[in-house]
């Protein structure tokens, strides 16, 4: 594989400023990897953040924009049997990109291997060539649990509309303290109870917030949901008892707008939904109506329906909403723990290992 392969497709963003990439300019290469544009990101032709493996070997780097699916097809054009693919973001929309690959690159240049922290949609293809599948669920749980943790302090606080005012000269200093809460005390619903939702309870209970919660498979030990002040209960129950409902679950057709305008209705008055989980799962009309009525007291949301959200859309008006442009999990600390996982991967496939976190096909 060529040491130094760079493929640009449309790159809009601009190169970050050499102030910025100092800290990274003696890090050596050294890793395959597809990157979708994101306003203010670093160019993926840019050196990593620390060393890698030396088994990672050259690195062959795509750039590409968000919807294009053409980054993948030119990889096959540098990518060798035996290589191993990481896709960092598997978003491709329109025809099924990832897909392809596995029917038509794997199958025509061997691939060994594929590593992913984003979708894999030809599961079936992969069975068939006999190709392993390890997923990279590390790093991301921390700074999603921490922002979580974040847009609850942030609307029970209204710290984005008191941030607002005092740069046009108005001084809140005792108007927000009838609509300003602590988290403290506060019951937290939690709709989903995986590695997320349980970090998420952790800080949360560190403030002095109880819970209660609900999965579909009731995983949390028993001594450990008594530890963090959690009890199981059903969906019903978290939606009608909690003060602050929060969303730590996939996107799933069966999930597809969990949060419609029948839950919020029977959520308590003045009750707050946190959303960093995936859009799709919340009724973002039904939020909207629920908020401008009075009857919801806020939302913190880090995810959309539609991203970005267009600039019409009515939740961007509301002063008792606050958002984020999905970076929950995008934090550096986190980057460097995928990309230490990802690596020790690749290195157990070339050692003949079993893989960390491989899927049962």
């Amino acid at each position: 594989m060529p040491n130094e392969t760079i493929i640009t497709i449309n790159r809009k963003f601009s190169r970050p400023s050499a102030e910025l990439l100092k800290p990274f300019s003696d890090i050596p290469t050294g890793y395959v990897v597809d990157i979708q544009e994101r306003r203010g990101a670093l160019d993926c032709s840019i050196k990593p953040m620390f060393d890698f493996p030396s088994i990672a070997g050259p690195a062959v780097t795509v750039q590409t924009v968000p919807d294009d699916n053409l980054a993948p097809y030119l990889a096959m054009d540098v990518l060798q049997a035996g290589d191993v693919l990481v896709i960092a973001n598997g978003g491709w929309t329109g025809s099924s990109v990832v897909g392809d690959l596995i029917a038509g690159m794997f199958k025509n240049i061997g691939v060994s291997a594929i590593v992913t922290d984003g979708a894999v949609r030809d599961v079936a293809g992969l069975k068939k060539r006999r190709l392993p599948l390890a997923l990279t669920p590390e790093g991301t749980k921390t700074p999603v649990a921490e922002i979580t943790i974040f847009l609850m302090l942030a609307v029970l606080r209204r710290l984005t509309f008191a941030d607002s005012e005092l740069r046009q000269g108005r001084w809140h200093i005792n108007s927000l303290r009838p609509v300003s809460r602590n988290l403290k005390g506060r019951a937290i619903g939690y709709i989903g109870m995986g590695r997320i939702g349980q970090a998420s309870a952790a800080l949360a209970h560190a403030f002095g917030a109880t819970g209660l919660y609900y999965d579909l498979i009731d995983t949390l030990d028993r001594q450990r949901a008594a530890a963090l002040s959690l009890r199981f209960a059903t969906l019903d129950e978290v939606i009608e008892q909690s003060e602050i409902v929060t969303l730590h679950i996939p996107s799933s057709p069966a999930a597809r707008h969990i949060i419609n305008a029948d839950v919020i209705a029977r959520m308590q008055p003045g009750a707050v939904i946190i959303n960093t989980a995936r859009g799709m799962l919340v009724d973002e009309n039904a939020l909207y109506e629920g908020l401008k009525s009075g009857h919801l007291g806020g939302a913190g949301l880090d995810v959309f329906e539609s991203e970005p959200p267009k600039p019409d859309n009515p939740l961007l008006q509301l002063p008792n909403v606050v958002v984020t442009p999905h970076i929950a999990g995008g934090t550096r600390d986190a980057f460097q723990t995928k990309m230490r996982a990802i690596f020790e991967n690749i290195t157990r496939f070339y050692s003949g290992r079993d893989l960390n976190n491989q899927v049962d096909l």
